[in-house]
Protein backbone atom coordinates (compact mmCIF):
# COMPACT_ATOMS: atom_id res chain seq x y z
CA UNK A 1 0.00 0.00 0.00
CA UNK A 2 1.46 3.26 -1.30
CA UNK A 3 1.74 5.85 1.78
CA UNK A 4 0.74 9.13 1.19
CA UNK A 5 -0.46 12.26 3.26
CA UNK A 6 -3.73 13.26 2.65
CA UNK A 7 -5.60 16.63 3.63
CA UNK A 8 -9.34 17.09 4.23
CA UNK A 9 -10.76 20.52 3.60
CA UNK A 10 -13.82 22.06 3.63
CA UNK A 11 -14.33 24.27 0.12
CA UNK A 12 -15.70 27.77 1.28
CA UNK A 13 -18.32 27.90 -1.18
CA UNK A 14 -19.17 32.17 -2.46
CA UNK A 15 -23.47 31.95 -1.96
CA UNK A 16 -23.03 35.86 -1.49
CA UNK A 17 -25.47 38.08 -2.93
CA UNK A 18 -22.13 39.59 -4.69
CA UNK A 19 -21.42 36.25 -6.16
CA UNK A 20 -24.93 35.74 -7.34
CA UNK A 21 -24.85 39.39 -8.99
CA UNK A 22 -21.90 38.35 -10.66
CA UNK A 23 -23.95 35.10 -12.02
CA UNK A 24 -26.43 37.12 -13.67
CA UNK A 25 -24.69 40.18 -15.31
CA UNK A 26 -21.88 37.30 -17.05
CA UNK A 27 -25.13 35.63 -18.27
CA UNK A 28 -26.14 39.00 -20.24
CA UNK A 29 -23.26 39.84 -20.98
CA UNK A 30 -22.38 36.70 -22.50
CA UNK A 31 -21.61 37.49 -26.30
CA UNK A 32 -19.24 39.86 -25.29
CA UNK A 33 -17.49 37.92 -22.70
CA UNK A 34 -17.19 35.30 -25.75
CA UNK A 35 -15.57 38.05 -27.38
CA UNK A 36 -12.66 38.83 -25.32
CA UNK A 37 -11.96 35.05 -24.17
CA UNK A 38 -7.92 34.55 -25.32
CA UNK A 39 -6.71 37.98 -24.88
CA UNK A 40 -4.16 37.14 -22.19
CA UNK A 41 -1.52 38.27 -24.74
CA UNK A 42 -3.94 41.92 -24.75
CA UNK A 43 -3.28 41.61 -20.35
CA UNK A 44 -2.40 44.92 -18.96
CA UNK A 45 -2.52 45.33 -14.94
CA UNK A 46 -2.09 41.70 -14.14
CA UNK A 47 -0.06 40.27 -17.36
CA UNK A 48 2.92 39.49 -15.57
CA UNK A 49 0.89 36.81 -12.91
CA UNK A 50 -0.96 35.37 -15.70
CA UNK A 51 -0.32 31.96 -17.33
CA UNK A 52 1.65 33.13 -20.77
CA UNK A 53 0.74 32.04 -24.21
CA UNK A 54 -1.05 28.26 -23.96
CA UNK A 55 -0.22 25.95 -26.82
CA UNK A 56 -2.31 23.33 -25.89
CA UNK A 57 -4.69 21.93 -22.81
CA UNK A 58 -3.15 22.35 -19.05
CA UNK A 59 -1.83 18.47 -18.07
CA UNK A 60 -3.68 17.79 -14.93
CA UNK A 61 -1.48 18.38 -11.71
CA UNK A 62 -2.40 14.69 -10.80
CA UNK A 63 -0.94 13.32 -14.11
CA UNK A 64 2.38 15.23 -13.55
CA UNK A 65 3.46 14.03 -10.33
CA UNK A 66 1.40 10.17 -9.63
CA UNK A 67 3.93 9.08 -6.59
CA UNK A 68 2.58 11.19 -3.61
CA UNK A 69 0.41 13.88 -2.41
CA UNK A 70 2.75 17.40 -1.13
CA UNK A 71 3.35 17.52 2.55
CA UNK A 72 0.81 19.07 4.24
CA UNK A 73 0.52 22.65 4.08
CA UNK A 74 -1.07 25.93 5.93
CA UNK A 75 -1.16 29.11 4.84
CA UNK A 76 -3.49 31.96 5.98
CA UNK A 77 -4.81 30.39 9.12
CA UNK A 78 -6.17 27.48 6.80
CA UNK A 79 -6.78 24.86 9.23
CA UNK A 80 -5.88 20.77 8.38
CA UNK A 81 -8.18 18.40 8.90
CA UNK A 82 -6.94 14.49 9.15
CA UNK A 83 -8.06 11.13 10.51
CA UNK A 84 -6.10 9.05 12.62
CA UNK A 85 -5.34 6.49 10.05
CA UNK A 86 -4.21 9.59 7.66
CA UNK A 87 -1.82 10.71 10.78
CA UNK A 88 -0.24 7.37 10.76
CA UNK A 89 0.45 7.47 7.18
CA UNK A 90 -1.79 5.13 5.89
CA UNK A 91 -5.12 4.91 3.73
CA UNK A 92 -7.79 3.01 3.27
CA UNK A 93 -7.90 0.93 0.27
CA UNK A 94 -11.67 2.44 -0.76
CA UNK A 95 -9.73 5.62 -0.53
CA UNK A 96 -6.99 5.07 -2.47
CA UNK A 97 -9.84 3.70 -5.47
CA UNK A 98 -11.64 6.64 -5.01
CA UNK A 99 -8.24 8.63 -5.59
CA UNK A 100 -7.58 6.52 -8.96
CA UNK A 101 -10.94 7.57 -10.28
CA UNK A 102 -10.70 11.07 -9.34
CA UNK A 103 -7.29 11.05 -11.65
CA UNK A 104 -8.95 9.73 -14.35
CA UNK A 105 -12.04 12.16 -14.00
CA UNK A 106 -9.28 14.65 -14.26
CA UNK A 107 -8.06 13.29 -17.22
CA UNK A 108 -11.45 13.23 -18.63
CA UNK A 109 -11.83 16.98 -18.12
CA UNK A 110 -8.62 17.56 -19.62
CA UNK A 111 -10.22 16.09 -23.22
CA UNK A 112 -13.21 17.67 -23.07
CA UNK A 113 -11.52 21.24 -22.35
CA UNK A 114 -9.59 20.07 -24.88
CA UNK A 115 -12.42 19.33 -27.49
CA UNK A 116 -14.11 22.73 -26.00
CA UNK A 117 -16.72 21.04 -24.54
CA UNK A 118 -16.83 23.69 -21.84
CA UNK A 119 -20.22 23.04 -20.67
CA UNK A 120 -20.05 19.18 -19.84
CA UNK A 121 -16.44 20.00 -18.74
CA UNK A 122 -17.70 22.55 -16.36
CA UNK A 123 -19.88 20.33 -14.58
CA UNK A 124 -17.33 17.73 -14.06
CA UNK A 125 -15.34 20.40 -12.34
CA UNK A 126 -17.67 21.05 -10.36
CA UNK A 127 -18.00 17.46 -8.85
CA UNK A 128 -14.28 17.48 -9.21
CA UNK A 129 -13.76 20.78 -6.78
CA UNK A 130 -15.38 18.70 -3.77
CA UNK A 131 -12.31 16.52 -3.55
CA UNK A 132 -9.79 15.92 -0.71
CA UNK A 133 -6.94 16.10 -2.65
CA UNK A 134 -5.32 19.37 -3.47
CA UNK A 135 -3.66 18.25 -6.75
CA UNK A 136 -7.15 16.91 -7.74
CA UNK A 137 -8.00 20.53 -7.59
CA UNK A 138 -5.37 22.38 -9.03
CA UNK A 139 -5.92 20.10 -12.12
CA UNK A 140 -9.61 21.37 -11.82
CA UNK A 141 -7.97 25.06 -11.57
CA UNK A 142 -5.84 24.82 -14.45
CA UNK A 143 -8.53 23.25 -16.98
CA UNK A 144 -11.11 26.37 -15.44
CA UNK A 145 -8.27 28.49 -16.26
CA UNK A 146 -7.79 27.66 -19.88
CA UNK A 147 -12.00 27.91 -20.41
CA UNK A 148 -11.89 31.49 -18.80
CA UNK A 149 -14.67 33.56 -18.50
CA UNK A 150 -17.56 31.05 -18.40
CA UNK A 151 -16.12 29.62 -16.00
CA UNK A 152 -16.15 32.80 -13.77
CA UNK A 153 -18.39 31.32 -11.09
CA UNK A 154 -16.16 28.40 -10.81
CA UNK A 155 -13.01 30.24 -10.86
CA UNK A 156 -14.71 32.96 -8.05
CA UNK A 157 -15.49 29.29 -6.18
CA UNK A 158 -11.78 28.23 -5.88
CA UNK A 159 -10.98 31.51 -4.54
CA UNK A 160 -11.32 30.35 -1.11
CA UNK A 161 -9.79 26.79 -1.57
CA UNK A 162 -8.12 25.68 2.07
CA UNK A 163 -4.96 25.30 0.16
CA UNK A 164 -3.00 28.28 -0.45
CA UNK A 165 -1.00 27.50 -3.58
CA UNK A 166 -4.60 25.98 -5.34
CA UNK A 167 -6.63 29.41 -3.94
CA UNK A 168 -3.43 31.32 -5.13
CA UNK A 169 -3.55 29.61 -8.42
CA UNK A 170 -7.26 30.07 -8.87
CA UNK A 171 -6.78 33.60 -8.14
CA UNK A 172 -4.46 34.15 -10.97
CA UNK A 173 -6.96 32.33 -13.70
CA UNK A 174 -9.57 34.45 -12.05
CA UNK A 175 -7.93 36.85 -12.81
CA UNK A 176 -6.97 36.55 -16.55
CA UNK A 177 -10.73 36.27 -16.95
CA UNK A 178 -11.59 39.12 -15.33
CA UNK A 179 -9.26 41.12 -17.33
CA UNK A 180 -10.59 40.18 -20.53
CA UNK A 181 -13.77 41.75 -19.70
CA UNK A 182 -14.11 45.46 -21.80
CA UNK A 183 -17.07 46.25 -19.75
CA UNK A 184 -15.20 48.66 -16.34
CA UNK A 185 -18.73 48.41 -14.90
CA UNK A 186 -18.69 44.43 -15.09
CA UNK A 187 -15.08 43.96 -14.56
CA UNK A 188 -15.52 45.98 -11.60
CA UNK A 189 -18.42 44.21 -9.86
CA UNK A 190 -16.55 41.29 -10.32
CA UNK A 191 -13.59 42.46 -8.41
CA UNK A 192 -15.32 43.66 -5.32
CA UNK A 193 -17.64 39.88 -5.54
CA UNK A 194 -13.73 38.33 -5.54
CA UNK A 195 -11.15 40.16 -3.82
CA UNK A 196 -13.56 40.99 -0.66
CA UNK A 197 -13.46 37.22 -0.29
CA UNK A 198 -9.59 36.68 -0.82
CA UNK A 199 -7.01 36.84 2.26
CA UNK A 200 -3.55 36.59 0.64
CA UNK A 201 -2.34 40.16 0.32
CA UNK A 202 -0.02 39.50 -2.99
CA UNK A 203 -3.34 38.24 -4.83
CA UNK A 204 -5.18 41.79 -3.83
CA UNK A 205 -1.99 43.89 -4.58
CA UNK A 206 -2.05 42.54 -8.31
CA UNK A 207 -6.29 42.40 -8.35
CA UNK A 208 -6.14 46.05 -7.19
CA UNK A 209 -4.22 46.84 -9.96
CA UNK A 210 -6.83 46.61 -12.46
CA UNK A 211 -8.85 49.79 -10.89
CA UNK A 212 -6.06 51.95 -12.55
CA UNK A 213 -7.65 51.62 -15.81
CA UNK A 214 -10.66 52.26 -14.62
CA UNK A 215 -13.09 55.97 -14.70
CA UNK A 216 -12.88 57.31 -10.80
CA UNK A 217 -16.63 57.30 -10.97
CA UNK A 218 -16.29 52.99 -11.29
CA UNK A 219 -13.20 52.51 -9.38
CA UNK A 220 -14.23 54.54 -6.48
CA UNK A 221 -17.08 53.55 -5.61
CA UNK A 222 -16.01 49.58 -6.05
CA UNK A 223 -12.66 50.41 -3.98
CA UNK A 224 -15.29 52.10 -1.34
CA UNK A 225 -17.28 48.53 -1.25
CA UNK A 226 -14.02 46.48 -0.67
CA UNK A 227 -12.86 48.90 1.93
CA UNK A 228 -16.09 48.50 3.76
CA UNK A 229 -16.32 44.80 3.37
CA UNK A 230 -15.69 43.30 6.61
CA UNK A 231 -11.89 41.27 5.25
CA UNK A 232 -9.50 43.53 6.74
CA UNK A 233 -6.54 42.46 4.39
CA UNK A 234 -8.44 43.49 1.40
CA UNK A 235 -9.64 46.42 3.17
CA UNK A 236 -6.37 47.84 3.83
CA UNK A 237 -5.29 47.16 0.55
CA UNK A 238 -8.48 49.01 -0.85
CA UNK A 239 -7.71 51.86 1.26
CA UNK A 240 -4.50 52.47 -0.10
CA UNK A 241 -5.09 52.16 -3.43
CA UNK A 242 -8.13 54.88 -2.65
CA UNK A 243 -5.90 57.53 -1.01
CA UNK A 244 -3.01 57.07 -3.32
CA UNK A 245 -5.91 57.55 -6.39
CA UNK A 246 -7.53 60.25 -4.75
CA UNK A 247 -5.10 62.45 -2.83
CA UNK A 248 -6.99 61.81 0.35
CA UNK A 249 -7.33 59.74 3.60
CA UNK A 250 -10.70 57.38 3.58
CA UNK A 251 -13.17 58.59 6.22
CA UNK A 252 -16.15 57.41 4.69
CA UNK A 253 -18.92 56.07 2.15
CA UNK A 254 -19.97 59.85 1.96
CA UNK A 255 -17.31 61.38 2.04
CA UNK A 256 -16.18 59.04 -1.19
CA UNK A 257 -19.21 60.43 -2.88
CA UNK A 258 -18.47 63.65 -2.09
CA UNK A 259 -15.15 63.89 -3.58
CA UNK A 260 -16.70 62.70 -6.50
CA UNK A 261 -19.13 65.23 -6.79
CA UNK A 262 -16.39 67.77 -6.86
CA UNK A 263 -14.37 66.39 -9.58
Amino acid sequence: MRRITLIYVVIGILATAGVAFVLNSIMQNKSQAQQNQGVGSRMTGTSSLLPENKSKPPKAASQQNNSADPAPRAADGREQISSASDSAGLISPERETDLSAEEAEVGVLDGLVAAESYKEAIKLARKLMRSTSPQIRQGVVDNLGWIGIEAIAELSMMLRDPDAEVAESAFTHWAQAVDSLESDQLKAQILVAGMTVVNDESSLQSGIMMFDSMEDAVSIPALVEIIESGNPTASEVAREHYEFSTGEEYTSRTAANAWLKAK
